[in-house]
């Protein structure tokens, strides 16, 4: 945060954007949220120096909202600690700025114990967590314990595999930075880790169920998942089609431009035998988690395909129709990728389900606030669906089919398990 021109502005270097303050972006929004619901904290780093008038002005906008007055947020302070900090409640506190850590364990305002990874390791968060690194992150995580504080690490490596031996060493809070996958960015990264569902990495991830549910044309069949992605390439989330020109299947993808399509292919080579259609709005590759549902009830034609997003229908652009030929391949069915790579999925998927039959309205609403498949009222009608959650194994078969088709899916490209960390 900054201080210009009498707003608090959020911004890591002047001159930023005017309006976009810490009220609007953050207290805001905080003091909205359901105060039993939603305990936070909010991490404020003060960038003017010197500060004092900086903090001043943050604890005043934080004290115009009442709802903070429980204590339910949170706020620490980093960065450039004021030097006479003017007078504050006890919810505001600081982070001790990564300073020395015997001197953060002792200080009473100090809530939080910042220290710099790259002070003691260069571990890129990629091979196997070396043995001093991860003894002293226990260290440091028992030393801040010991003395009621929270741990900080910064400047650490942005990979799942990092935030995972992090958090089982102890650590309380994570800041990127450093390398991280290519199609991401640390925060989208680090987001979808919290989120839950397996995260994919955009080059080879995909999983692989087989040679199964392979529709024709003229049959009837809805597919669904949840997925989430900032990534402008065309990801295929779920599909069933020869690698070859004809693309043979049938897919579900997220978009280059952000919106999400449906192919029912016998060949988009020779003469562009295929059924296409994709949602007119490209509004989905935001970043946020977005539930699909797409049905099909045998027509061949586009009036026959239906897509929600989030439970509610979408208009639809056409793109081919001109489908008159078979769409039965021997192509396995993969989620997340192509069989050969090229159409991989950067970012996380979870409740990927085939079903038979074409699925109403209603069911897509009741599936979209679901988080049992087998209990909603089309649960007679699902054939297939795969979790992707911490039970699931990268192992041969370790994606377990929940549902009665007991077609369990293999990992491939590196793909691994990627536990909630709410």
């Amino acid at each position: 945060m900054h201080l210009t021109g009498g707003e608090i502005r959020a911004t890591h270097s002047l001159p930023g954007t005017a309006g976009v303050t810490l009220t609007s972006l953050y207290l805001a929004p905080l003091a909205a949220m359901d105060p039993d619901e939603h305990p936070a904290m909010l991490c404020i780093d003060l960038k003017t120096s010197p500060s004092d008038a900086l903090f001043t002005a943050c604890v005043a906008a934080i004290a115009a909202h009442a709802t903070f007055n429980d204590g339910h947020v949170q706020f620490v302070f980093t960065g450039n600690r004021p030097v006479a900090p003017t007078a504050h409640p006890a919810h505001v506190v600081f982070g001790s700025g990564g300073g020395p850590v015997a001197a953060a364990l002792v200080d009473a305002e100090v809530a939080v114990v910042e220290v710099d990874y790259t002070s003691f390791s260069t571990w890129n968060g990629v091979a196997p967590i070396p043995d001093a690194t991860k003894r002293t992150l226990v260290q440091l995580a028992d030393m801040a314990h010991r003395a009621g504080k929270m741990l900080r690490v910064y400047f650490g490596p942005a990979t799942v595999t990092a935030w995972n031996e992090f958090r089982d060493a102890g650590v309380d809070l994570i800041q990127p930075g450093g390398q991280h996958p290519p199609g991401f960015d640390n925060i989208d990264l680090l987001a979808l880790w919290f989120a839950g569902g397996w995260i994919f990495d955009g080059e080879n991830d995909g999983v692989s169920i087989g040679d199964v549910y392979d529709f024709e044309r003229t049959d009837s069949f809805s597919l669904s998942g949840r997925f989430n992605s900032s990534s402008a390439t065309t990801q295929n989330l779920i599909g069933k089609t020869s690698t070859d020109t004809t693309a043979r299947g049938y897919i579900v993808q997220l978009r280059s431009d952000g919106a999400v399509g449906f192919q029912l292919n016998n060949d988009v080579a020779s003469g562009v035998n295929s059924l296409a259609v994709r949602t007119t709005s490209t509004a989905f590759a935001d970043g946020r988690e977005h539930h699909f549902l797409i049905t099909y009830n045998g027509t061949s034609a586009p009036g026959g395909v239906v897509i929600y997003i989030d439970g509610q229908a979408e208009a639809l652009t056409t793109i081919n129709n001109s489908l008159s030929a078979t769409t039965v391949q021997n192509d396995p069915l993969v989620l997340g990728n192509r069989q050969d790579g090229a159409r991989a999925l950067a970012g996380s998927l979870r409740e990927v389900a085939v079903w038979t039959g074409v699925l109403s309205a209603l069911d897509a609403a009741e599936i979209h606030d679901a988080t049992d498949l087998d209990s909603v009222a089309a649960g007679p009608s699902l054939l297939s669906w795969w979790r992707f959650d911490d039970d699931d194994q990268a192992i041969a078969s370790g994606v377990v089919d929940q549902g009665g088709g007991g077609f369990h899916g293999t990992p491939f490209g590196g793909l691994e398990p990627t536990p909630p960390r709410v």
